[in-house]
């Protein structure tokens, strides 16, 4: 149980700096939707606004600390909004797979690490 505290303490006080790092709360302008990379290797992007970040990690939050798949699910339906690259978009399936973090998931580092690291790529703390 004390990973799941660890993994929500980590995300609320990533949800708190990057909601807070910026007055800047228009989407970064772009011809495809927030946070599309243009391709899948690992090519910067460009970082969203506030409010997006807001919701963007409100939402991975939500997918972490779902007890249901129908819960992961409403996670995951924003989180997609903002075009995740292939390996996040995978981690972000498996959360809703098993409604959830499970402290006896194998692949529970591997699929957080994907989801995490694509959205320190559009949120950066500051």
């Amino acid at each position: 149980m004390s990973r799941l505290w660890l993994v929500v303490a980590g995300l609320s006080a990533a949800l708190v700096v990057s909601g807070c790092s910026s007055d800047d709360t228009a989407p970064a302008s772009s011809s495809s939707a927030p946070g599309a990379p243009a391709e899948e290797s690992s090519s910067a992007v460009e970082p969203i606004g506030t409010s997006d970040c807001v919701d963007l990690t409100s939402a991975n939050l939500g997918l972490l600390v779902a007890t249901t798949k129908e819960d992961a699910q409403k996670a995951a339906d924003t989180l997609l909004k903002y075009n995740p690259p292939a390996k996040a978009k995978a981690g972000i399936e498996h959360f809703v797979g098993t409604g959830g973090t499970q402290l006896t998931d194998p692949d529970y580092d591997k699929n957080n690490e994907a989801v995490t690291s694509w959205v320190r790529q559009l949120c950066p703390p500051s």
